[in-house]
């Protein structure tokens, strides 16, 4: 097959992969505007979010989050910066989990990408929105699996189908501004100024909401829109059915009750008493108050029931205890190679096993060198031709300092004197007393200049080095008290300090480490052993509360503060610090004395999102 068939073949490999890849890409696109297409849209800050699921009713595995940004004007916002998640709150022992989206911008104003979801159950959605020059955005939404759509529970508001991601036409704004101003537009008459006056407002989401003239709906947000008289007949008729006898003009009340919900199924919101229609409870009532103050009520009844128990916020004494894990090390200051300062062969080697012991001075090994050998000679020869000069000749102290910068003792040189003969083979005496921890020669071997033969280490002392979490380096400082466990020796314990703190992390395991020195005379502390170490940390005093009354809301930390006021309860973001046992240190958000509930938090919580949609949730 010649060059330019294979050419031609992978042109048509190329080509058939792009377009099955823009393929692809379209039926995606295709899928997440048809996701899209029956959305509720909503305002937030600067922006208009319609935001869909695929499937709408999440599952188990992955999911399709889509969301189509705008600006109030309708014009699609792209390059944003769109941060989503879902994050199952923690319970119990199990901790929080987090699924977080890969949102990827797959049209002007398009974001798109798989969520998955780990397990069955609430999975709060969190959407973060931000664009330079517009501003930026959070809302919230209830999500669990098996149940269809999100509904928002922070954040933001509805926006009317009328009002959604279409810029509004010249005519129809002209037409409000002159409804604004009390002013007849062309093609408007005294009949529908007449009509205007009677029409009731109702809202698409909630048609038990009616209103004698425009406004927004009390429960989700949306605006009012006039019912025809054919609508309001039928509407009142199935009140008439369903034994609803309240006046068509009684809708919610602005400075009463704000909305009916299920204290099991948030995302139930009604404006009349009613039952849940999921589990059948009995709906509560969520008043004005009770959302523009975040406090919600519960009687001592309800208290008893789930089982609510309260402490003081308190400043104490704080000691936390940091364990980690290391090994023993050689001292690396108290190590020494052995190397020559000539080419040579290896003659008699004393050291002729790693692990023996050897003092300072010993033999270690002898070595022939034909430079050392001639060096020598020449020693003996000048001294013996100098010989009347004295000791303090220039020439002879010469020779001497030849052999010594060859590394030959002061002692190795006088007995050259005395004996007035050279040796061939030259023995290598141990600079320092140690072990014998590495040997990299044998009888005979021949070595260049430079190279280690023998690697001695002092074990009479011994370092640890130990692995500690980055939270609690700040914690570490030089002189720390620690002590050290052998766990594989009996449980041997040992006394140390910090000596040195490392200045880097490492890389694969994200710990520091840090360095403990210890005496071992005995030798019972080898090198690369494991090693346990207790460490602890003086706080000093701080402001602290049971760990059960602190609850993870995604990035946040909330508690209920007991306000001592007929069972009112309040949440309060609070900003956290170390973790001491059962104690949370808390830097921002109480004061000393301050109640906080510390059992029964997870059933007060959820109260506390249905009624109130704080923030901090």
């Amino acid at each position: 097959m010649n060059t330019r068939n294979l050419l031609l073949i992978a042109l048509v490999i190329a080509v058939g992969g792009m377009g099955y890849w823009m393929t692809q890409a379209q039926q995606r696109a295709n899928m997440d505007a048809a996701s899209l297409a029956d959305a509720t849209t909503y305002t937030s800050g600067p922006f208009r979010v319609t935001i869909a699921l695929n499937p709408s009713a999440p599952m188990v595995g992955e999911n399709q989050l889509s969301i189509q940004l705008a600006d109030q004007q309708g014009q699609a916002v792209t390059a944003a910066r769109i941060q989503a998640y879902g994050e199952m709150p923690a319970m119990g022992a199990m901790s929080a989990m987090r699924a977080p989206a890969d949102l990827q911008e797959v049209e002007p104003g398009l974001y798109s990408g798989p969520l998955e979801l780990e397990m069955r159950g609430e999975w709060p959605l969190s959407v973060t929105i931000a664009k330079d020059g517009l501003g930026e955005a959070r809302l919230g939404f209830d999500m669990a699996t098996g149940r269809e759509g999100l509904s928002i529970s922070s954040g933001g508001r509805m926006v009317a189908a009328s009002q959604s991601m279409q810029p509004t036409t010249n005519t129809v704004a002209d037409e409000h501004a002159g409804d604004a101003m009390g002013m007849k537009m062309p093609g408007q008459s005294m009949a529908h100024d007449h009509a205007a006056d009677d029409t009731v407002y109702s809202c698409p989401m909630h048609p038990s909401v009616r209103k004698p003239g425009p406004g927004q709906c009390p429960i989700c947000g949306m605006n009012l829109e006039p019912m025809d008289n054919n609508m309001q007949t039928h509407a009142d008729h199935a009140d008439m059915h369903t034994g609803n006898t309240q006046p068509a003009m009684s809708p919610v009340q602005e400075g009463g009750v704000a909305y009916y919900t299920c204290p099991m199924h948030p995302s139930v919101r009604e404006s009349q008493p009613g039952q849940c229609p999921i589990c059948g409870m009995d709906l509560s009532a969520v008043s004005h108050e009770d959302i523009n103050s975040g406090v919600i009520t519960v009687d001592a009844r309800r208290r008893q029931m789930i089982g609510v128990q309260t402490a003081k916020a308190q400043s104490r004494e704080l000691n936390k205890s940091i364990r980690a894990v290391g090994k023993v090390t050689y001292d690396e200051r108290r190590i020494i190679n052995v190397t020559l300062k000539f080419d040579a062969w290896i003659g008699e080697l004393q050291a002729d096993f790693v692990g023996v012991q050897v003092e300072k001075g010993q033999a270690l090994l002898s070595v022939y060198s034909p430079e050392l050998l001639s060096a020598q000679q020449e020693y003996l020869e000048t001294r013996q031709r100098l010989s009347g000069r004295g000791p303090n000749d220039s020439l002879l102290a010469a020779a001497r300092r030849r052999l010594m910068l060859w590394g030959i003792t002061d002692e190795q040189i006088k007995a050259l004197e005395r004996r007035g003969e050279a040796l061939e083979y030259l023995p290598i005496f141990a600079p320092a007393s140690g072990t014998v921890v590495e040997k990299m020669v044998n009888e005979g071997s021949a070595v260049k200049t430079g190279a280690m033969l023998l690697r001695i280490a002092d074990l009479s002392t011994v370092w640890i080095d130990a692995e500690v979490y980055e939270a609690d380096l700040p914690l570490m400082r030089t002189g720390m008290a620690a002590t050290v466990t052998l766990p594989l020796q009996s449980g041997a314990q040992f006394d140390a300090t910090v000596d040195y703190i490392y200045p880097y992390l490492s890389g694969a395991t994200r710990t520091a480490r840090i360095r403990l020195v210890l005496d071992n005379p005995a030798g019972v502390l080898k090198p690369d052993m494991f090693a346990e170490v207790a460490l602890k940390a003086d706080l000093g005093r701080r402001l602290a509360v049971p760990s059960e009354a602190v609850l993870i809301a995604g990035e946040t930390r909330v508690v209920f503060k007991d306000l001592g006021d007929d069972g009112k309860l309040k949440p309060i973001r609070v900003k956290t610090g170390q973790r001491v046992g059962d104690w949370v240190e808390i830097t921002d958000g109480l004061s000393p004395g301050d109640t906080v509930v510390t059992s029964g938090n997870f059933l007060i919580a959820a109260e506390a999102k249905l009624k109130t949609g704080i923030e901090q949730w």
